[in-house]
Parts: C-alpha cells; structure tokens; sequence
C-alpha cells in the first residue's frame, strides 16, 4: 500500500529500518478532513441539532468551501519523510498562510 511504502521509503532515506505490524490503508486526506469538520459543526451548531443532522448528514447546514490549498499544506507537512516535507520557513511561505498573489495594478488609458 501507499503508506507502508511512504513509510519504509522515509526509513531508508534517513539510514533507518522500518518495520509495520500490518499493512495500513491511506487515507484521503480532504475527505478525512471535511468529515471531521462536518461532525464538529454538527455538534455545536443549533440549526444542525434541531434539524436532525447528526442522523442524516444532508440535512447539515451549507459549510463555506475549505481552499484547496490548505489540504496540499497539510499534506507536506505530514510527508513521512522527513527529507522531503517541508520546514518550518517554507510553510510560512506556503500560498495557504500567506494568500494568493496581489492582482496586478490597474491601468488606465487615456
């Protein structure tokens, strides 16, 4: 699977052997993540409770869409292999945390 051998790569990159007791399905990150994010709104939102959404998920209220850039974020910085994940700097300088590029400034003719 996917993750054992993210898992074992990472080992070897750093002179490390890894050994697994089973082999683990990954998961998909996002998905994890919006379900996460929809049980924790449930739980604290009035609208959600009294309209019966912790029984039946689509009656949950309509949640402001998550960048997707968080997710690539968040990926890197759980990258198994210590190598390859990005540093501290560079997530400071990720697109996430420090927002999409300015437009370019607007100039009028005459």
């Amino acid at each position: 699977a996917v993750v054992s051998t993210q898992s074992t790569g990472a080992g070897r990159a750093i002179g490390k052997q890894v050994t697994l007791s089973r082999e683990v399905v990954g998961y998909d990150l996002r998905n994890m993540c919006e379900r996460l994010r929809s049980s924790s709104h449930i739980s604290r939102c009035h609208r959600c409770l009294e309209a019966g959404a912790a029984e039946d998920r689509s009656k949950v209220c309509n949640l402001q869409p998550i960048d997707k850039s968080v997710y690539d974020l968040l990926g890197r910085c759980l990258d198994p292999n210590p190598l390859t994940r990005i540093t501290a700097e560079e997530a400071l300088k990720h697109e996430f945390l420090v927002g999409p590029p300015p437009p370019p400034p607007l100039t009028r003719k005459f």
